[in-house]
């Protein structure tokens, strides 16, 4: 599961594309800044996840249901991510299509 972590920069960078200044100088909350969220929680879902695996490969302090709801919870999360990702794309090629 490693190898599916997001990168820091990577957030980092959704999270200043996607600000939204409102006139006043306060920072409102768009749809970036949500999906950037989602995913940091997604990210940390699945550190968890491996981290509670490799305790329990290990055989330091760790208890096989906690670590198995843990790695079933990153699944899930991960499985989200993805079809909000597909639907998304899917959205970006209809409106390509689209007719002017």
């Amino acid at each position: 599961m490693s190898d599916m972590r997001i990168h820091e920069n990577a957030l980092q960078t959704i999270l200043t594309h996607s600000r939204s200044r409102a006139g006043d100088g306060q920072e409102k909350a768009g749809f970036g800044d949500f999906l950037s969220r989602s995913l940091s929680e997604v990210n940390h879902k699945i550190v968890a996840a491996d981290e509670a695996a490799a305790k329990l490969a290990t055989g330091r302090d760790a208890s096989i249901p906690d670590t198995m709801i843990k790695l079933e919870e990153a699944n899930i999360s991960l499985q989200l991510v993805m079809k909000v990702r597909n639907k998304v794309l899917e959205a970006y090629n209809q409106i390509m299509r689209m007719q002017i």
